[in-house]
């Protein structure tokens, strides 16, 4: 009798350094290494300047698709696929956050 599926681990998004999954996820979160932090430094270089505090809420949801399920001025509702694909979210969180900068 065959156990539990395994997940495929190399489709998994991967740590800066290299780790894969949610371990490398967390490492990347220990040393201040995150998608967010990259893209708020992407439009403080942008604008030249620092950005001011700022709300803005993200839940990810397990779908596929649509990438966005809903957006408001301070809150989405995005799918897991989008937070999956780094440049896909970093783009989209970009052009998101750019009109609160």
């Amino acid at each position: 009798m065959a156990g539990p599926a395994q997940p495929d681990r190399g489709s998994w998004r991967k740590g800066s350094l290299g780790t894969p999954g949610v371990r490398g996820q967390l490492v990347d979160l220990h040393f201040g290494r995150t998608t967010v932090q990259q893209v708020v430094g992407r439009l403080e270089r942008d604008l030249s300047r620092r950005l001011a505090p700022f709300d803005f809420a993200i839940d990810v949801v397990a779908v596929a698709s649509p990438p966005v399920l809903i957006q408001e001025a301070h809150h989405a509702v995005i799918a897991g696929r989008l937070v999956g694909d780094e440049t896909a979210f970093a783009d989209w969180l970009h052009s998101t956050l750019h009109p609160l900068a």
